[in-house]
């Protein structure tokens, strides 16, 4: 009588193994690669969204006043950041944040609203998004911050002509037909030259 064979089980050879672990390193590498993509197209589009606001509030507050905000009366054009004073005291007007105690000179004497974007928050060690308000206020505005933390920055027609020039990417922009200029220097916080601003976001 023959003993019948024995079959051994075939186990994984060493090769399969690692052919096996780098088809699971190289799909999600692709899936990391692929959801870094989208966040950074999300806040692209949420910072789009922000600087839209902010250039359609200063054109309703031209239509309602015949004038726009003036900043220290400012006769010539010229370029603010949301997270400093005049860009800071350019945006409470626009919300209808003013301090209207007697002696102050109210740009919005109507009190109208008319910003409106996303309240933000101070996230982590100091990241911060959106419009923030002084701890403890809900009218001293601290800033209004892009989604990389960083302040937007406003170009106003401020001598009325229609017509803005701005130095973006390390070329010289001459917008016609504008009365404001929003933009933000994107995930890199540079535009020193085309490459460096090329995830700039702006509204032209």
């Amino acid at each position: 009588m023959k003993t019948p064979p024995i079959r051994r089980q075939r186990g994984f050879t060493l090769v399969e193994l690692l052919v096996v672990i780098t088809i699971i390193i190289v799909l999600a590498a692709a899936g990391f690669a692929g959801a870094m993509k989208a966040m950074a197209k999300a806040k692209s589009t949420k910072a789009h969204a922000a600087l839209t606001a902010v250039e359609q509030a200063v054109n309703q507050f031209y239509n309602e006043y015949g004038r726009l905000p003036a900043m220290n009366n400012a006769t010539a054009d010229a370029q603010y950041e949301t997270t400093l004073e005049d860009g800071k005291k350019l945006l409470e007007p626009l919300l209808a944040k003013e301090d209207t105690a007697s002696g102050s000179t109210v740009q919005n004497p109507k009190q109208l609203s008319f910003l409106s974007v996303p309240d933000g928050k101070i996230k982590g060690t100091g990241g911060i998004d959106g419009l923030v308000y002084e701890v403890g206020s809900s009218s001293k505005v601290r800033g209004l911050y892009d989604p990389w933390g960083r302040p937007y920055k406003i170009m106003l027609d401020n001598d009325y002509d229609e017509e803005l020039t701005l130095t973006v990417g390390g070329t010289t922009k001459n917008l016609h037909g504008r009365r404001v200029a929003v933009w933000s220097l994107g995930a890199d916080g540079k535009s020193d030259d085309p490459k460096t601003a090329a995830d700039d976001v702006k509204n032209w």
